[in-house]
């Protein structure tokens, strides 16, 4: 198995968008630059590109899938001016059609850089996704398949980039012991704790650790410049590289990550044959969360939690969690990636995590088919 996270070809940082943020830095990408990336995602992604005061340019995904739209994205494309990089982000660890989404990127020239926060080890045509552009980023929080309680890691494929983001990784500092420290106990806790089982208190307990500011929450909130109606973002994680603990967990754990890709497999399939999805041939996916639509997802959400089913949200809205003013300011336009929206409104995810067992993978699944 080949390891996506070497020392010989990447970087550690602080979180995925950090490393996110410096791989566009390398790229030039800058001031009023565009960068193309698509909708149903993560607001970590608008964070990492309004962090150098570039803008995002929102593709919508397939109406099959979770993926980015090759046809929206030329469709956008033809559209734009001033577009810098693309972001190709394999969502749930599902690959995107790199053949198609490179041979666009190829014809307006452009640079891509993959997410793989979702994945370490799906394939596209027999190729490891993270390898098909001239970098990719990894995230290594919880709920992701490398757990170090925070941290990220940029992959670089292109020698001259490379060198690029060498000197520029100089720049950051090494997070204080205290912080270091805290981000290693999240993990231990995260290690000990969850199970699935556990999913909904721990996500409590969480959410009001988080809002006090004893642990690292998942996002930063963007503050509203009414007057100048411009972002405002609390950038302080975006001068920090990976910590030394972080780094030698995240090394520790990769090994374990290759492990549960057979367990992960299995749920995925016990997933697939009661929630089809459409599957592309030249995919090996190596799946983190297993989508289903339902048409009221609140209420399956509440009524999951009741019975103690984990089940995620992600995502709640095309640039998840953001909403009204939010979404404006990371310049989403309702309407604007109509499948994006639409699937944001009715997916759950269902967990494909390596202390998940039989018995509650079929006990999730009885529990959904009664929600469709």
């Amino acid at each position: 198995m080949t390891y996506p996270i070497e020392k010989s070809t990447g970087f550690g940082f602080f979180r995925g968008r950090v490393a996110l943020a410096c791989a566009l830095k390398a790229l030039n990408v800058g001031p009023g630059d565009m960068v193309a990336v698509q909708a149903f995602t993560c607001s970590a992604l608008a964070e990492a590109i309004l962090s150098i005061d570039a803008v995002p340019l929102w593709i919508d995904i397939t109406a099959d899938g979770y993926t980015m739209d090759a046809g929206d994205l030329e469709k956008k494309l033809s559209q734009a001016s001033n577009v810098k990089a693309l972001i190709v982000q394999h969502t749930y660890g599902f690959a995107a059609d790199m053949d198609a989404l490179m041979g666009v990127a190829a014809k307006y020239h452009l640079p891509v850089i993959e997410d793989c926060c979702h994945t370490l080890f799906t394939r596209w045509g027999g190729k490891q996704v993270g390898r098909f552009g001239v970098a990719a980023f990894y995230s290594f929080e919880a709920g992701k398949p490398l757990v170090a309680g925070l941290g990220g890691w940029l992959r670089v494929n292109n020698p001259h980039l490379y060198e690029k983001v060498a000197e520029l990784h100089k720049q950051y500092e090494q997070p204080g012991l205290f912080e270091q420290v805290r981000t290693l106990a999240m993990f231990i806790a995260y290690s000990i704790l969850y199970r699935p089982s556990t999913f909904w208190a721990i996500k409590r307990v969480f959410r009001m650790l988080a809002k006090y500011g004893i642990v690292r929450g998942n996002y930063n909130t963007v503050e509203v410049d009414d007057a100048a109606s411009t972002p405002t973002l609390d950038l302080s994680d975006f001068t920090k590289g990976l910590g030394h603990l972080q780094e030698k967990t995240v090394f520790l754990r990769q090994r374990a990550a290759e492990r549960s890709i057979s367990h992960r497999n299995r749920a995925a399939a016990a997933y697939a044959r009661n929630f089809p999805l459409r599957h592309d041939a030249r995919a090996e996916n190596v799946v983190l969360k297993y989508p289903v639509l339902v048409p009221k997802k609140e209420a399956t959400l509440k009524q999951a939690e009741e019975n103690s089913i984990e089940l995620s949200d992600n995502y709640s809205t095309p640039v998840h969690p953001y909403e009204g003013r939010e979404l404006e300011m990371a310049r989403y336009v309702m309407g604007s990636c109509p499948n994006a929206e639409k699937k944001a409104n009715h997916v759950v995810a269902l967990p494909c995590p390596v202390s998940f067992n039989d018995k509650a993978i079929t006990k999730s699944i009885a529990f959904l088919r009664s929600q469709i």
